[in-house]
């Protein structure tokens, strides 16, 4: 229920906004999102009996809170203490901190305990839209493997290797019988956190091989994708489209792929939309070859009449060779146009090593109890981590006959799993040194504001007159802290979580991505 504020009428996004209802659990059911400059929130209940008034302006936001009694969360952030390092990485798979990439961030190797190395963060992607949904109330303790952290000291060989998800999720959806990819909107970056803490940190334990496999897996399932997100047609919502076609209407997409299984058909979802009155037909290629057609409707002209067409093809087609270029074309009349949402591959690949690091799953293993993975051509030194706890790796134990390595698994469910050899992996993208920070610790206040940090100095003359004219409880939140105690640092629109959980009611704060009713804006 909307009433008038204090503080002034609801006429628009920068103005007062009060929501009230009668229950006095209301806040276990509402939702809302945060946008560049406004706040929507939906309730179930209507009469006001509790109330939050939320004012935002283009650079902060400020709320009026109440304290709720909560449990089972944690009192004080890991972030609170120590020496942190916040790292970015912009792919999924090993990556290698070493000496060299240390001293970036000024930290001197030779001062290190690599024993007492760890590693924080949480799992990779957007965060989930359902407020419902479980998350981490801070950031997790990342299992990692640390070379030569037997003697105490960390030499000039000596590195880090962990497991890192990137922003970009790869899922199989199984009703489809079929992999799909979340495309991150907010974020090109996944961040983790480094720290030498007082106590030994978390390390990659060895895994068994299981016995009594009926199926031995040879090959692999696999998927590539390509889009970009460029034009938001609606200016409005979560939909973003890339390649356009009006004077260019051909655009290509190449992919590498080793080990491709022969005599297996490759399968091509091409996503594209369409506009203009006489609606419009695209070709997909496989190198050059004729895989399938899309047809898109035609489309109204008027002001309120659907601004587009959306439209997807799947087909199947052969390809030799590791190259494989995806070709989308279209034919259009007059003035139509159309655009690319997304290209993508699921593939057959024989189970070896190409280049220094594979990550391999394979559907086939969850027909059977357990089986045997037989990875052909592997080197005396490859190993292979299963990763379908990502925060928790494990080092597979590997059984060797010749030129294979073999190991046996359930097949409860689709295991993930990542083959490598040598040291040689790519360092994250970014490392610097962050302040502490304690969100989870600080009292409940009458008055929240939360600003980027460009606008933290006048947030804070604003907070100190509201303390000193109306003697309020106030706290000023940097809103990069709020990502990186609650999102593992990733830049994503929020929602606030039930109070049995958390809650915007300040203590302790997680947050959801942003509910699908409200609009989003690609950051730059």
């Amino acid at each position: 229920m909307l009433q008038r504020c204090s503080m002034g009428q609801i006429r628009g996004q920068d103005e007062a906004i009060c929501f009230a209802s009668s229950r006095k659990d209301w806040l276990r059911r509402a939702k809302g999102c945060f946008t560049r400059s406004s706040f929507a929130m939906t309730l179930p209940g209507s009469a006001i009996e509790n109330l939050i008034i939320v004012k935002l302006l283009p650079f902060f936001a400020f709320f009026f809170l109440f304290p709720l009694s909560l449990s089972g969360q944690a009192a004080q952030s890991v972030l609170a203490e120590g020496d942190w390092y916040k790292i970015g990485v912009t792919k999924s798979g090993l990556h290698k901190i070493d000496g060299a990439f240390l001293r970036k961030a000024g930290i001197n190797p030779g001062s290190i305990n690599p024993g007492q190395l760890r590693l924080y963060g949480n799992e990779g992607g957007m965060l989930p839209q359902s407020n419902a949904a479980l998350r981490a109330d801070d950031l997790t303790e990342n299992a990692i493997y640390v070379e030569g952290e037997a003697d105490g000291k960390f030499d000039n060989n000596d590195f880090i290797l962990f497991y890192a998800q990137g922003p970009h999720q790869i899922q199989y959806d199984s009703l489809q019988k079929q992999f799909l990819h979340r495309f991150n909107l907010y974020s090109d970056t996944t961040y983790y956190f480094l720290t030498l803490g007082n106590t030994p940190g978390l390390r990659v334990k060895d895994q068994p091989s299981l016995s009594g496999a009926t199926q031995t897996i040879t090959r692999f399932d696999d998927y590539f994708f390509a889009e970009k997100d460029l034009v938001n047609i609606l200016h409005s919502g979560r939909e973003w489209y890339g390649e356009k076609f009006d004077v260019v209407t051909e655009h290509h997409y190449d992919f590498t792929i080793p080990g491709l299984t022969d005599g297996v058909p490759l399968q091509i979802k091409t996503a594209v939309m369409g506009q203009g009155a006489s609606g419009g037909r695209f070709t997909v290629k496989l190198n050059g070859q004729p895989a399938g057609t899309i047809s898109v409707p035609g489309t109204g002209q008027g002001t309120y009449d659907v601004k587009g067409a959306n439209a997807n093809g799947l087909f199947a087609a052969n390809a030799t060779g590791s190259a494989v270029r995806i070709s989308v074309s279209m034919e259009k009349s007059g003035a139509a146009t159309g655009y690319v949402n997304h290209v993508s591959l699921q593939v057959k690949r024989d189970l070896r090593l190409s280049g220094t690091q594979t990550a391999f799953r394979s559907l086939q293993s969850m027909q059977a109890a357990i089986s045997r993975y037989q990875i052909s051509q592997a080197a005396a030194d490859v190993k292979v981590w299963e990763i379908t706890s990502p925060l928790r790796p494990r080092n597979q134990l590997l059984t060797r006959i010749d030129a294979q390595a073999q190991f046996e698994a359930k097949g409860d469910t689709l295991r993930q799993f990542v083959l490598f050899s040598g040291t040689t992996f790519d360092n994250p993208s970014t490392i610097r040194k962050i302040p502490n920070q304690n969100l989870h610790g600080l009292a409940t206040p009458t008055l929240l504001i939360i600003t980027p940090d460009v606008f933290l100095e006048p947030a804070n003359r604003l907070a100190a007159f509201r303390r000193e004219h109306d003697k309020l409880p106030v706290e000023v939140v940097p809103l990069p802290q709020i990502y990186n105690e609650f999102a593992s640092a990733s830049a994503t629109l929020f929602t606030g979580k039930r109070p049995t959980d958390t809650s915007i009611v300040w203590s302790p704060w997680v947050f959801s991505a942003h509910s699908p009713s409200c609009s989003s804006r690609k950051p730059k």
